[in-house]
């Protein structure tokens, strides 16, 4: 039996990400001015892996606080809620008890509307 040499699930830091030097140079770039991205292609093509590289960046991990949430499970509006919410506490924790109560008093004064 021949065993893969090769990381083909997960990211497993910088140390193991190569190429896709242009497209995270273009995410930075786009994320410093403060532009939405879209990142659209197939499953299984390394989305997930780009975005954990280029929000690893000292220059992004210095400036911004940065959430990946797997919305791909979710059917409802109450699930995607619950995923974004353990998220972001989870990211913000070690922010300390001052970071969490201004994010749930954001969350809080949240309102949803029909249109």
């Amino acid at each position: 039996m021949i065993i893969n040499p090769f990381i083909t699930t997960g990211y497993h830091g910088p140390d193991y990400f190569c190429d896709r030097e242009k497209e995270t140079a273009n995410l930075m770039k786009n994320l410093e001015n403060g532009n939405n991205v879209v990142l659209m292609s197939p499953r299984r093509m390394g989305k997930t892996g780009l975005l954990h590289h280029t929000f690893g960046q000292e220059r992004i991990t210095n400036r911004y606080n940065t959430f990946i949430i797997d919305i791909f499970s979710t059917g409802t509006l109450q699930e995607l809620v619950a995923a974004m919410g353990k998220s972001i506490l989870s990211q913000l924790r070690p922010w300390g008890d001052r970071a969490m109560a201004k994010f749930v008093s954001i969350v809080s004064s949240l309102q949803m509307t029909r249109i």
